[in-house]
């Protein structure tokens, strides 16, 4: 794996990069670079080093990283991988000169996650030149991607004109590409950057990692892509892996240009595999819509929901009011629901100004279809779709007050809501009722505040933020929003009670919003944790079929000793997905089935260096670090935006095609094996 790595060439990083900072850190001669580093729980003083970290006991973490047990140091190390702590960042710095390339790496993976500027120095100086052989490969490529979540803008280049890496230096290339993600992520790219992205994604001699990360760059950074539609065709064509052609093809409809439109348009009517279809059409939307509008409406006819609600999702976006009649009519047609209400969203949102009957029979038709339903999703989704009219906001008002209503369709309601108002033009929507429309829902919002249910408020009060409304001038007092937030209960409501304050901050010209962490209140049960037997499975059983999750309990232990002990408490028994987005994740397990709310307390998140680099890992879905309950997500392909922020806790190893096919509202029952 190490065979070559950052060959005689390296004088280009270190003229490059290090300008008058030290290149290399010396080895004694008694090191011992691959020692390995066994973690075992089991053991007490790691379970109490780890107690430290679950109770952000930082000062106590600190002395560790300082410990003559090399195991002690690099749990000291990952634990601020999962912490950020301004004292850490000089002892990590020493861990970087630590004779083991494990700790080394660990130490530069925790300094990166705690996106301190100053850290910059020191990961240059620490990055190993002259380690032709190989010996600090794993530090050195996990410096490189340090750097991209902390260097300043004028490291991007310097970093991404090391032109010497060869498919087999594969940690150091692999780590290359990781930073220049990651400057992206921050709103940092060059033309450079892309460049070696696009080198690394369309040639099939680099690893797959490495062709995963590039892909997905170039599917996500804000970057120009014209002009490559040929060079992304060829890569595609040749392209073996599932995940990284997915990526490709995304990026492919970012260049705008003809080849691309024939490429996808081919590639959709060939392949039968609805992951892959439902990619080409959300691919499709960024291309002109005359050229592509058949191939979006033989996807919305599609009896497979994956396929049809992704193209349902393109039409939304890149609709025309000319097709507007012919999206209502799909939607009488269509078989499924999400499709059906999604097709009366397009319809609505496109709906030429001067078509005023159709509006209204469309209308009376989502109105009636919403009274007819006893699907609590279905009823949401046709909400949903009424929010695309801004003046069914009185209906929708009416919807999330009404007395016994529930959780999931008020939810979805204030929903409705907020997106009328969150609309670009919104104010000049209402022309000169915009004054009384204003009134109605300030007046609405703040009885939502008044009541005690925490989905509306957190709702509510991102409404509240929206800066073009100006809501403050509805209210001659903020206090009942004080009085909402007081009477919160806490940790259960956190999400609701960040809203709150963010609200706050938005509506008031002194107030600063506070996101206190919340304080230690669920200590991780051992126990329970020596009670897992090796080769512990999770058998998920659904509507469409089982799921077989492997847990990651040394990496997460303390969010698979919750999550353990909620499926043997029979808690997930019955609850449902709700939310569903094609190519990306399905979410499920709230007690509410809206997405909102927890249990009593709240778990710590847990980011060792794990990467979602491919389909089917299990996250934890939280409000902000340290907020993880009892929901959780599957990835339907690699989300590298998502390293590091949130928990990855397991695997799907069986079953991922019924991952691909939940729908919303699907329930589930856990057991273990």
């Amino acid at each position: 794996m190490h065979n070559g790595l950052a060959r005689k060439n390296w004088i280009m990083w270190t003229a490059a990069v290090l300008c008058c900072l030290t290149a290399c850190v010396p080895v004694t001669d008694d090191a011992d670079p691959d020692a390995r580093i066994e973690i075992d729980f089991n053991e007490p003083e790691q379970r109490r080093l780890y107690d430290l970290q679950d109770q952000l006991a930082v000062d106590s973490l600190v002395l560790y990283l300082d410990d003559p047990d090399p195991v002690m140091r690099y749990l000291a190390a990952r634990a601020f991988g999962s912490v950020q702590y301004d004292s850490a960042v000089a002892p990590l710095t020493r861990l970087l000169l630590d004779p083991i390339d494990e700790l080394r790496a660990m130490a530069a993976y925790a300094l990166g996650q705690q996106g301190e500027a100053r850290a910059q120095a020191a990961l240059v100086q620490a990055f190993d030149a002259r380690d032709t052989a190989g010996v600090y490969a794993r530090a050195n490529g996990q410096i490189l991607e340090a750097l991209g979540k902390v260097a300043d803008t004028t490291l991007l280049d310097q970093l991404a004109g090391v032109s010497t890496y060869l498919p087999t230096d594969t940690l150091l290339a692999l780590g290359q590409a990781r930073a220049i993600y990651r400057f992206a992520t921050r709103g940092t790219t060059s033309s450079l950057g892309t460049q070696v992205m696009l080198s690394r994604a369309t040639d099939a001699s680099w690893p797959t990692a490495t062709r995963t990360i590039a892909a997905h760059y170039l599917q996500r950074a804000n970057v120009s892509l014209a002009g490559y539609a040929q060079m992304l065709t060829q890569a595609i064509d040749q392209e073996s892996d599932r995940g990284v052609r997915l990526a490709l093809y995304r990026a492919l409809g970012k260049t705008g240009e003809p080849q691309a439109v024939e490429t996808l348009r081919t590639a959709f009517a060939k392949t039968s595999d609805a992951l892959t279809r439902a990619e080409i059409l959300r691919a499709l939307r960024d291309l002109p819509y005359e050229q592509v509008r058949e191939t979006l409406f033989a996807g919305a006819r599609s009896r497979d929901a994956l396929v049809a609600t992704a193209a349902v999702a393109s039409l939304g976006v890149a609709g025309q009011p000319e097709d507007a009649s012919q999206y209502w009519r799909l939607a009488k047609d269509s078989v499924l629901t999400e499709a059906s209400t999604g097709l009366y969203a397009a319809a609505l949102k496109h709906m030429p100004p001067y078509l005023k009957d159709y509006r209204r029979y469309i209308n009376l038709e989502l109105k009636t279809r919403f009274g007819e339903s006893r699907n609590d999703y279905e009823r949401a989704s046709l909400l949903h779709a009424l929010a695309e009219y801004p003046w069914n906001y009185r209906y929708l008002i009416e919807q999330a007050l009404q007395p016994n209503q529930s959780l999931v369709v008020s939810t979805a309601a204030a929903e409705g809501i907020d997106k009328i108002v969150r609309q670009p033009g919104s104010v000049d929507y209402f022309r000169g009722s915009f004054s009384a429309v204003k009134a109605e829902i300030a007046t609405y919002l703040e009885a939502v505040m008044d009541g005690n249910n925490a989905g509306l408020q957190a709702m509510a009060a991102s409404t509240l933020a929206i800066p073009a409304w100006n809501f403050q001038t509805a209210y001659e007092s903020l206090e009942f929003l004080r009085l909402a937030k007081a009477s919160l209960t806490l940790p259960r409501d956190t999400e609701t009670a960040y809203f709150i304050e963010e609200a706050l901050a938005q509506l008031s010209s002194n107030y600063t919003a506070a996101k206190p962490t919340p304080r230690f209140n669920h200590p991780i049960t051992w126990d329970i944790y020596r009670s897992l037997q090796p080769g512990l499975e999770v058998v998920m059983e659904t509507p469409r079929g089982q799921i077989v999750i492997d847990l990651f309990e040394e990496a997460a232990p303390g969010t698979v000793v919750n999550f353990v002990q909620l499926v043997r408490t029979g808690f997930y028994n019955g609850k449902r997905f709700h939310r569903i987005v094609p190519g990306f994740v399905t979410q499920g397990g709230g007690p509410r089935g809206d997405g909102y709310g927890s249990l009593d307390y709240t778990l710590r998140t847990e980011t060792p260096p794990l990467y979602y680099d491919a389909p089917g890992y299990v996250g934890m879905a939280s409000a902000g670090r340290h907020t993880e309950g009892v929901q959780f997500f599957f990835t339907h392909q690699a989300t590298p935006h998502l390293d590091g922020r949130y928990t990855i806790f397991g695997r799907v190893v069986e079953g991922m095609e019924v991952v691909e096919q939940l729908r919303r509202g699907d329930d589930m029952r856990l057991r273990l094996r």
